[in-house]
Order: structure tokens, then sequence, then C-alpha cells
């Protein structure tokens, strides 16, 4: 079953109760961390110093929400085919030596809702076709730069950039120009 393609879809705040905070850091400190982190402000490692949260705490609550608003923007749909969504994919690999950059780790540009078969298919490095559409960058690519080319599933497709806002553009960004 495919679903209906949503081009510029805005995430909403959040509605689900978080998880619990791991003994000894209150609620409050985990909700302020994780909003310097989803920010992109700060590490996580800073922001639970910052605010004495739980540091294991701060990823699950940053890594929970990033996960929900990716599936809203995405519709619950893969971007590569249109399948219904089911992985939350990382296009600049957070093993890459930037898992503690919160704009890798959890920024909205740098990820994207795939299908399990899509998902497989973006880490495979012998299938050019996902690095070709977007879905696959080196380390040194920034995701905001980089365009995505969504459902085309044999067709031309759609080419979008992802916004750090979690919205889709039609038309490249102004990175790294001065004005």
């Amino acid at each position: 079953m495919k679903c209906t393609p949503i081009i510029v879809i805005t995430p909403k705040t959040a509605r689900t109760a978080p998880k619990p905070p791991r003994r000894g850091s209150p609620l409050c400190s985990v909700s302020e961390a994780a909003s310097m982190v989803l920010a992109g402000r700060e590490t996580v490692a800073v922001a639970a110093r910052i605010t004495g949260a739980d540091p294991v705490s701060v990823e699950a609550l940053a890594w929970e929400t990033t996960q929900r608003l990716v599936h809203e923007r995405d519709a619950g749909c893969c971007t590569a085919c249109l399948a219904a969504g089911t992985d939350v994919h990382h296009r600049v690999r957070r093993v890459c030596g930037f898992s503690a950059d919160p704009v890798i780790a959890f920024g909205f540009a740098n990820t994207t809702l795939l299908c399990s078969p899509c998902h497989r298919k973006a880490h495979d490095l012998a299938n050019p076709e996902m690095t070709a559409r977007g879905y696959r960058l080196e380390s040194w690519q920034s995701p905001e730069a980089e365009p995505l080319v969504l459902f085309s599933d044999g067709a031309p497709g759609v080419t979008v950039w992802l916004t750090p806002v979690g919205e889709y553009a039609t038309v490249p960004p102004k990175v790294g120009l001065s004005t």
C-alpha cells in the first residue's frame, strides 16, 4: 500500500508525554537539556552538564522527539518509495565521528523516514542509487545543502532540500553565502 505524498509539512509541538527520566534527573532538566540539543546549541554531554540531567535520559528524549517529528513531517511514508515508513535514517551516518554533533545526530536536515528495504539500500555501499538520490552522504557534506530525490520509484522523482526546522524546500538553500 502506498502513502499519499505530502511536500511541505511543519512538525508540530510535542503531544505525547516523554518517558520518565532516569533516577536522579528531574524531568524539567532532561526536557531543558533535550531542547538545547534539538536546537543544535549543545551536545548531549554539555546540555546534561549545564542542566544537571542524566546524559542517557537527554539522548533518549532527544532521539524519541526526533523520531516522532520525522514521522510527522514525512507523513509516515518512506520518502524513497512511498511505502509505510519504519526507520528514521541519518543521511550522514552518526558513526562517522560526528555522533556528538547535535545537527548530525538529531537534525531534521540529516534525517528522513524510510521503509526497511530502502533503509538497507541506503546503507549498501554497492548501491549507488541511494547516494545519487541524496540518502547517503559523506561526513564532509552538509545535509542542509544536499538535495534529496523523493518518491522516484522508477520515475524522475521530486527534488527537495530538508531544512533544519523540519520542512521541505523546493529551492536550494543559501548555505555559506555571505550577504
